[in-house]
């Protein structure tokens, strides 16, 4: 019996192993920081931003991205993104980190897909965490098939705030390009991917369910203080 449960709790553990990965891969650890591509675009006439991130930092399993953090923990610049539209896509590719192409278009992988489009602007606290909109909200990441590309583009930009989020440099695990950028090191911002998408705001609209309780309530209200208003 003792060795019947023991086979039983294996083949759970092989058969769960999947679902049990980690929520979240986290790539960086914050020794500098940086404004591009979100504080000072506009400065240095970028409208596009790539990183490519090493696909060892995902394991062998197939990791579903539904939702991506940048961080400004350390960073005492201003709180507020640059204003704009803001459009994130990823794809799997064959670059190699510190070795991405200049031509940003040929970084791109055969399966590039929008993840994100959208107006970004406003104070991020200590953390800016976005999650997927596009048609299909969750990019399927096959570490196998290649390295990971995000690739940032942005219109309708208005004035630079020069915020700065957390990044790394010499990183082994990621590397940025952008149009004339050129980096005698391999740079970028430390990223956290997650499976998990963010909560939806919390309206404070009422429902129209809500106003009708409320206008009754009011109205039983005034009713009443009438009542006790007539002379006995």
């Amino acid at each position: 019996m003792y060795k019947r449960r023991v086979f039983c709790l294996i083949a759970a553990l092989v058969l769960t192993g999947r679902s049990s990965r980690a929520d979240t891969v986290t790539i960086g650890s914050a020794d500098t920081t940086n404004c591009l591509p979100f504080g000072c675009a506009g400065a240095n006439f970028i409208n596009e931003y790539q990183q490519v991130y090493s696909s060892s930092s995902f394991g062998p399993l197939p990791f579903d991205i539904a939702a991506i953090s940048f961080f400004k923990t350390l960073d005492l610049t201003p709180n507020d993104l640059t204003s704009g539209i803001y459009a994130i896509s990823f794809s799997t590719t064959s670059a190699a980190v510190g070795a991405l192409d200049p031509s940003l278009g040929l970084n791109l992988g055969f399966d590039n897909q929008v993840f994100f489009t959208g107006a970004l602007g406003g104070s991020v606290g200590t953390e800016l965490t976005i999650g997927g909109n596009g048609s299909t909200p969750v990019f399927n990441y096959d570490p196998t098939a290649g390295n990971l590309l995000l690739d940032i583009t942005v219109s309708g930009a208005g004035p630079d705030t020069f915020i700065s989020l957390d990044a790394e440099t010499p990183s082994s695990l990621m590397s940025r390009a952008a149009p004339g950028i050129a980096d005698p090191l391999p740079v970028g911002l430390v990223t956290e991917f997650s499976t998990i998408p963010p909560p939806a705001p919390i309206s404070t609209v009422p429902e129209p369910g809500s106003l009708l309780l409320l206008g009754t309530g009011l109205l039983g209200m005034v009713g009443r203080a009438r009542r006790k208003s007539r002379p006995a």
